[in-house]
């Protein structure tokens, strides 16, 4: 794995922060489907301020952590919400878990957003359960679980929650904040 890092450019805050990072840009035939059924934005990161570590889940690969590398503002959107340092520990244990499990990636439910037809209406209720992740599935888990006292996040279905779907749910929540690579 490459060494990579990121800078993120965004006025101090003496709370945490946690960053979203949104892919916008095409690059693969399944980014065009995705694109195509669930909206503008076809993947999401998330970064950890502190630490600078990107947690992710690719096709093809298990959830991982890794330094973040390629984001542009051509091809991705930032978004940066303040959060408390509980939440931080929380949310950033539970993604930490997920990649300590080797947690694959979520074919199943992943296409069934991208398909005609509901989204099945039952959620994942606890870690135990977890099996298999998309993107935007273990964000909102994170949101969910690992900022249990944040009610506006309550209501959102982790199996059937796309990118942008997310984007929406977190505008009014996060500021918008630069990410790009290093000089």
């Amino acid at each position: 794995m490459c060494e990579r890092s990121i800078y993120v450019r965004h006025s101090f805050h003496p709370m945490p922060s946690v960053y979203f990072v949104f892919k916008k840009s095409i690059e693969s035939s399944a980014e065009t489907l995705v694109n195509w059924w669930a909206g503008p934005m076809v993947h999401v990161d998330v970064v950890f301020g502190d630490s600078r570590l990107m947690f992710t889940s690719f096709m093809f690969e298990h959830f991982s952590m890794n330094r973040p590398d390629g984001y542009k503002p051509t091809t991705h959107h930032c978004m940066a919400m303040q959060i408390t340092q509980k939440e931080h520990d929380d949310s950033q244990a539970l993604m930490l878990r997920f990649v300590g499990k080797r947690v694959p990636y979520n074919y199943a439910d992943v296409f069934r957003f991208v398909m005609p037809g509901p989204c099945s209406p039952v959620d994942l209720e606890s870690e135990d359960q977890v099996e298999t992740l998309f993107c935007s599935q273990a964000v909102t888990l994170m949101l969910k679980w690992g900022m249990p006292e944040r009610a506006e996040f309550a209501a959102l279905n982790s199996r059937c929650t796309t990118p942008t779907m997310l984007y929406e749910a977190l505008k009014s929540h996060c500021t918008e904040a630069e990410a790009f690579l290093a000089p």
